[in-house]
């Protein structure tokens, strides 16, 4: 179960199988919810697979079985999903289209199943998939509405449903899920057009991606497929439903904070962090009046995003410097010579933590050296 084999990947598909994984390291971030999803208990365990899985399919070789499965499904969420993967940049960022993505995606799941030892197939062998939509119904509501509906269904009627995809959605076990697939297929419409975005719709969206994932999987492995335009617009379909969900939310939909509720509670923790730190370098008897190299960190979805900050950082007197954090992200680092006395630590704090809020970052705090009384 554990022999290591190798899958026959053409040059194209490596590198956009390893691209397709690289994505967890750059734009999409997963949280503990999403790495229990992948059988994961931290998301710290999760980056870990994600960089080796993405170092071993780029770089060739054989994996397990079990890598090449989860190494497929890490690819095929953040390809289809856009409420957890990269689906709405696709076509913006990716060095291939979305319909040549889906053809590589089939290709990959097609040698896949054929590795796997012969077994007997038990139930729906040779089924295709059902959570689909054709490329003339892209643009139709009514056709979005079947298909958000057959997505929430599958999931009351699939036997492969795991505990981990309950846990994913919010409930304690297989059952639950399906009692609420099949309360939510039972709704008039599930596409908001002409009304305020429910729950009930925003699960139904979510729960479709997934399920459009899964579908693809389960097929594969009963040696069945749908065609390549068929599963690009089963996409193009979602993010058209996703593009509802926005017109239709309010500026500010209740139980959901907006951004800059967010942003402000972001910085009311770097400021709580900061001055926990200053208590702390008190008692080191640190020379507050002193400056020394703070080096402020920071991390980006996009690169261009991250040279955005460092530019706007650097008319500020500090020194810059981006790098690359998976095949899409920068990290930023940027120091400055500061004395942390007069509510200086707060002050550039708040500085550097607008800069990278308004480039679309993640601040992750400043660290100095200790410059103790006997040193100075």
């Amino acid at each position: 179960m554990h022999d290591r084999v190798e899958l026959p990947l053409t040059d194209r598909e490596r590198f956009v199988f390893s691209y397709g994984i690289g994505q967890w390291g750059g734009p999409t971030r997963p949280d503990d919810r999403l790495a229990r999803y992948f059988g994961f208990v931290v998301v710290a365990e999760f980056d870990e697979a994600c960089e080796r899985l993405w170092a071993e399919v780029g770089h060739g070789g054989p994996m397990t079985l079990a890598d090449w499965h989860l190494a497929l499904d890490l690819f095929a969420v953040v390809f289809a999903s856009d409420s957890v993967g990269a689906s709405s940049d696709w076509d913006a960022v990716a060095p291939y289209t979305r319909i040549e993505t889906v053809e590589t995606l089939r290709a990959i799941r097609v040698k896949l199943v054929a590795l796997q030892p012969s077994r007997p197939l038990v139930g729906d062998v040779g089924r295709r998939p059902v959570v689909t939509t054709q490329p003339h119904d892209v643009d139709d509501p009514r056709a979005q509405d079947e298909l958000l509906r057959a997505g929430v269904a599958f999931w009351a009627t699939t036997p492969t449903a795991r505990r981990s995809d309950a846990i994913f959605f919010g409930f304690d076990d297989v059952e639950a899920l399906r009692d609420e697939a099949r309360r939510v297929t039972a709704l008039p419409s599930l596409v908001p057009r002409g009304r305020p975005v429910s729950p009930e719709d925003e699960w139904a969206l979510v729960a479709t991606e997934f399920a459009v994932i899964r579908d693809r999987l389960d097929s594969s492995a009963h040696g069945a497929a749908s065609s390549t335009e068929t599963d690009e617009a089963t996409v193009r379909a979602l993010l058209r439903v996703r593009a509802a969900h926005a017109a239709a939310r309010p500026a500010r939909t209740a139980g959901v904070r907006p951004p800059e509720a967010k942003a402000h509670t972001a910085l009311a923790v770097h400021l709580q962090r900061c001055a926990a730190q200053l208590v702390t370098r008190n008692q080191l008897r640190d020379r507050f009046d002193l400056a020394r190299t703070v080096t402020h960190t920071a991390d980006f979805p996009r690169r261009a995003a991250a040279e955005r900050a460092a530019d706007e950082l650097r008319t500020s007197g500090y020194a810059v410097t981006v790098t690359r954090r998976g095949l899409l992200g920068a990290s930023l680092e940027a120091g400055r010579e500061d004395a942390l006395d007069d509510d200086r630590a707060v002050t550039f704090t708040r500085e550097v933590f607008d800069v990278v809020q308004r480039a679309g970052g993640r601040y992750d705090g400043w660290s100095a050296e200790v410059i103790a009384e006997a040193q100075a």
